[in-house]
């Protein structure tokens, strides 16, 4: 987003050293903040998407989510589930997902901004 001649970035990810690698590309000299995420955020995000109507707040709608990916355990890989469809609200193996509260590692989707 550019505000007044200045760019902020939003960065999701469960990846740590993804955030780093873009630290880096970015510089962190250019970099005020950085702010890290509880687990929950993408379930979060899904929640707000299917309960208030694809919006996360009055100015930021979410049009669109269409792919996901977890794990059953914490952080095993060999255990990793990931579903893609053009509603993935629809998944009922997401909304398992969810409600057994097993972490969600990344969601694709599109976020939009009134104005």
């Amino acid at each position: 987003i550019n505000i007044d001649d200045a760019v902020y970035v939003a960065i999701f990810t469960s990846d740590k050293t993804r955030v780093d690698q873009i630290l880096q590309l970015i510089g962190n000299d250019n970099v005020e903040c950085t702010d890290y995420l509880e687990d929950n955020f993408f379930a979060w995000m899904f929640w707000k998407y299917d309960r208030n109507n694809r919006q996360i707040n009055s100015d930021i709608g979410l049009p669109a989510m269409n792919a996901f990916s977890g794990t059953i355990q914490r952080d095993d890989l060999q255990d990793m589930i990931i579903g893609r469809s053009p509603n993935i609200t629809d998944l009922s193996v997401l909304k398992m997902h969810i409600a057994r509260q097993f972490p969600l590692r990344s969601v694709g989707m599109e976020l939009t901004e009134r104005g």
